[in-house]
């Protein structure tokens, strides 16, 4: 069994580490069933683990929320929705339209499922991508969300990265520190990054129930 811990789908993410696995599988000889688990942005228990992260830390003390997810090439979203430009693509607002493998889309559909847990309205937060390579990757770009609601007097602000279900270098380096020291030298007073799901027990039941309901459905 196969399970990418990315919770949405991205060809440069979850097919690299699926199609990798397969090539050392064949190399290795092995004969055996591969079962892959697909991807689980909007699994409800995935989207609770969030939620109960992000409250542990005092909402009424921030202004604003922004979830950040890892960027991607604007060419790997287009390949989702053929002869149609990232930029003229609103997957924020037509999450249905294109299906299941739009990267951006789940990623908007991850954040409005939280936010709505978390009583939020659509001005409280905002969806931003890091770790950019160019300027031809995923916009906005989370630093630039940032600057924007810090120059709008947003002096406070809560950080989730659901693109992550552990925390890494794009998350306390990239956000933990350098986003952080980026505010707070431009005035903001606040930037907390809200910990990734990691060993989670509420985590770890729904990475369970992910894969016996993969089992099930395949009986």
């Amino acid at each position: 069994m196969l399970v990418p811990l990315y919770p949405q789908h991205a060809m440069s993410t979850t097919e690299t580490s699926i199609i990798a696995a397969e090539k050392e599988i064949k190399k290795l000889g092995i004969q055996a069933e591969v079962l892959k688990v697909e991807q689980f942005y909007n699994h409800p228990k995935f989207i609770d683990a969030f939620v109960e992260q992000a409250k542990k830390y005092n909402l009424s003390e921030f202004n604003h929320i922004v979830f950040s997810y890892h960027g991607l090439p604007n060419r790997q979203v287009e390949k989702c929705h053929p002869g149609i430009k990232v930029d003229n693509c609103n997957c924020h607002n037509c999450f249905s339209e294109h299906g299941k493998f739009c990267y951006r889309a789940t990623c908007y559909e991850t954040s409005r499922l939280i936010a709505e847990k978390l009583n939020l309205k659509s001005s409280d937060y905002s969806v931003g991508f890091q770790s950019r390579l160019s300027n031809n990757w995923l916009a906005p770009f989370t630093d630039a969300v940032l600057s924007k609601k810090l120059r709008e007097g947003k002096r406070n602000i809560l950080v989730l990265a659901p693109s992550f279900v552990t925390d890494c270098l794009e998350t306390i380096l990239e956000i933990g520190l350098e986003y952080r020291e980026e505010f707070q030298k431009n005035g903001g007073e606040k930037l907390q990054l809200v910990q990734g799901l990691n060993t989670e027990d509420n985590w770890v039941e729904t990475l369970s129930e992910i894969i016996e309901t993969a089992i099930k459905n395949k009986g």
